[in-house]
């Protein structure tokens, strides 16, 4: 999965933290500036590969320029279509590459992704997501996040939920109207607050 800055279309990625007692206003005063649901919400599931000394994790606790991670992801209970992707980072710019996967399962996905990645799979979460759109602008809000080792049922709970607003790069888009009186997150990875959870980092 090779990857090359030129010719790709880079985006922004903002994140912020929000209580959940927030969220129905927040929805609110999107509603009220345009943001209009994009189609039906979906629980999202991952599986986060790194290698044994945990590179990816350390290149983002670092803050290195460029960075990469590689993800299993699929949708709801739906196991019939899994796709591995590899999301790449420069600076606060980024991209991904897609593959779909032959497995059929999540298990032997995670052993198929293991062989085109030679990593090994980490940590395991899911959320729910709901997606808002105005006009080039994507904005989705993620509750009940959730992680676990993967192939354990020991889940831990996130006590919170993320808004992460998406926009390409050559658009100057200002979030501060809607997000005035929140802190964005310098840096927030779930794939790192999963290894926090599990004390894996």
């Amino acid at each position: 999965m090779e990857n090359h800055q030129n010719n790709v279309i880079l985006r922004q990625e903002k994140k912020y933290f929000f209580r959940i007692h927030e969220i129905i206003d927040f929805e609110k005063t999107i509603i009220k500036s345009g943001f209009k649901l994009n189609h039906l919400p979906n629980i999202v599931n991952n599986i986060y590969f790194d290698d044994i000394q945990k590179s990816s994790a350390i290149e983002n606790v670092e803050g290195d320029e460029t960075r990469s991670k590689h993800r299993i992801r699929w949708y709801n209970n739906n196991e019939n279509k899994i796709v591995l992707e590899r999301k790449i980072k420069y600076s606060s710019s980024g991209t991904k590459e897609k593959i779909i996967l032959k497995s059929k399962d999540s298990n032997t996905a995670i052993i198929e992704a293991e062989k085109l990645t030679g990593k090994k799979a980490i940590i395991q979460n899911s959320y729910f997501r709901k997606y808002y759109l105005k006009e080039n602008i994507r904005l989705t809000i993620d509750t009940d996040l959730k992680f676990k080792l993967p192939k354990t049922n020991n889940f831990k709970i996130f006590k919170g939920a993320i808004v992460e607003i998406k926009y390409n790069t050559n658009d100057d888009y200002n979030v501060s109207t809607l997000i005035n009186n929140y802190s964005q997150l310098d840096k927030f990875s779930k794939y790192l607050e999963g290894l926090k959870q599990f004390d894996r980092i």
